[in-house]
């Protein structure tokens, strides 16, 4: 009766520990917003009564002092939690909150400032409304797990990087140092990224990427 062999091929699998979006960058923006914020009212506010001294009536703009106050209020509210509760303020659920909340303060004061036709705040809040959102959707990406795959048919990129796949006989060297991946290409490109501490062993992984490299050199393109 002949012996039934089964063979099972090796993979070797990388997540990626880079960060999209750097902590500190994600603290600054809600900062920079409440900053804005703060400034914005305080400035309305005392607007508000210089018209109401210098021309003994109420400013042109309706409601100028409320509004003045209810940007201040959050201002102060979101600068009290960038400077004291960061870390708080990292957490992605709490950030999302503040996000919303700043997103929708952005626009409402946008068109505020539009209808009162004070065009340099309207723009100023305008572009925080587009930036905030854009961070939100940035932040948002940055918790998806990106991976490596490496096996005897090639190495699987990750979706970030512009090509899927390497193959073997594109590859010169693979090394695995101090938790950054680097794989050198003999068309002189050269791919970098830091990841996660793997459970199996380094010095494993590299004489299998080097074996491969042996044994697909004779594949090499020669342009």
């Amino acid at each position: 009766m002949p012996a039934i062999i089964l063979t099972f091929a090796l993979m070797f699998t990388l997540s990626l520990a880079e960060e999209k979006v750097k902590p500190y960058q994600t603290v600054a923006l809600h900062f920079l917003m409440g900053l804005a914020l703060l400034t914005f009212g305080v400035l309305s506010y005392v607007f508000y009564f210089y018209t109401v001294v210098a021309s003994q009536h109420k400013s042109s703009i309706p409601e100028f002092r409320k509004w003045g106050v209810a940007m201040i209020l959050p201002g102060l509210v979101i600068l009290f939690f960038s400077l004291f509760r960061g870390r708080w303020l990292k957490e992605p659920k709490n950030n999302r909150l503040f996000r919303i909340i700043e997103v929708i303060c952005a626009l409402v004061y946008a068109g505020y400032f539009v209808v009162a036709k004070w065009w340099v705040p309207a723009g100023i809040f305008g572009i925080l409304a587009l930036t905030l959102v854009l961070a939100s959707l940035w932040e948002g990406s940055r918790n998806r797990m990106l991976f490596i795959h490496i096996d005897e048919q090639g190495i699987a990129l990750p979706g970030t990087s512009r090509r899927r796949s390497l193959e073997w006989n594109e590859v010169q060297q693979v090394l695995l140092r101090f938790g950054v991946l680097t794989i050198d290409c003999y068309d002189d490109h050269l791919y970098q990224w830091n990841v996660t501490l793997p459970e199996f062993s380094k010095d494993e992984f590299e004489a299998y990427c080097a074996k491969q490299v042996k044994e697909n050199e004779h594949k090499k393109s020669n342009w």
